[in-house]
């Protein structure tokens, strides 16, 4: 029942699929979007507990993103242990989304909030029920407890997402590169920025900065962008005909325009935006259901006209 990253320890399957089992068999009476009765919240809970052991502690990551395959991890990032090619920082220091190490616990700015789309307000953000499926989505289902998140602060002022039905598990933004050969022997390759769940246990510890988001103030000057640390430009945002979170680069117009419900607290430190502005397709406020009405009879007639092309 839960979004996993692409990789896992053998030894942390055991307890996922533990998990898994025992949440399914509650929860498949729920609704697609993944609300999970109090029963089984309260099961998931003592999961959790019982496995402590494999959870990393959520107000203190350690993994600075800094290697030390070649050479001793740097003076700069503060006090740190190399470990299997990784620099880490010493007990009783967190990494911040700069790669240092500080001698301060991330704080709680948000608790189970919420995140709506400005262009399509009915659309909140949601973490997939289905545990093989990591990426993030949009629903019109805003009172699901997949759709409620918490919000860490960092200690030099960026953020980490989680998810508050699944506490172990971020959302960050990774990169894909696919490349495909041609028939003349040439290679094309595509890039792709993605919002992904990740898994934060004592066995698999992200790199803070990879993880980390910026959140900037959008140009309408009252919602937020959201990007990560690693690709500050590109925002999330929701695609045309689409219910899966993707990213934009520069402005995406108000489809990557959110609000958080309730909202941020005013010391939030948000950044300003300084790059190009939306030029097409910027949208204004729409419910989805009326794009889905206006569009399905516009398929319609496309599909008829390409119909009757094909056999006269």
């Amino acid at each position: 029942m839960q979004c996993v990253s692409s990789f896992q320890p053998l030894a942390y399957w055991p307890v996922r699929f533990a998990s898994f089992y025992m949440a399914a068999s509650i929860t498949f009476d729920s609704d697609i979007h993944g609300d999970l009765n109090s029963m089984s919240l309260l099961e998931g809970n003592r999961l959790r507990k019982q496995n402590a052991k494999l959870h990393a502690n959520i107000d203190c990551l350690t993994n600075t993103g800094g290697t030390c395959v070649v050479q001793n991890c740097l003076e700069w990032r503060g006090p740190t242990n190399c470990s299997w090619g990784g620099c880490y920082c010493q007990p009783g220091h967190c990494a911040g989304s700069d790669g240092k190490c500080y001698s301060k616990t991330y704080g709680t700015l948000l608790d189970r909030f919420r995140i709506r789309n400005v262009r399509w307000p009915d659309m909140y953000l949601y973490v997939s029920w289905f545990w093989f499926w990591n990426k993030l989505y949009v629903s019109s289902d805003g009172a699901t407890s997949a759709g409620e998140f918490n919000l860490k602060e960092l200690p030099d002022g960026d953020f980490i997402l989680l998810s508050s039905l699944y506490p172990d598990y971020m959302i960050k933004t990774d990169y894909f590169k696919s490349c495909t050969g041609n028939q003349d022997k040439t290679t094309h390759c595509t890039e792709s920025y993605m919002p992904m769940c990740s898994g934060i246990s004592s066995f698999v510890s992200p790199s803070v900065p990879a993880a980390a988001l910026r959140f900037t103030t959008a140009p309408d000057g009252s919602s937020v962008m959201i990007s990560s640390n690693d690709y500050p430009s590109n925002y999330w945002y929701i695609p045309h005909f689409s219910w899966t979170l993707n990213t934009h680069y520069m402005d995406p117009g108000t489809g990557g325009y959110w609000v958080f419900d309730p909202p941020l607290p005013k010391t939030t430190r948000l950044e300003s935006y300084r790059g190009r502005r939306c030029a097409y397709d910027c949208g204004g406020t729409l419910p989805r259901e009326t794009v889905n009405f206006l569009v399905g009879p516009l398929l319609m007639l496309v599909l008829a006209e390409r119909h009757l092309k094909c056999c006269t």
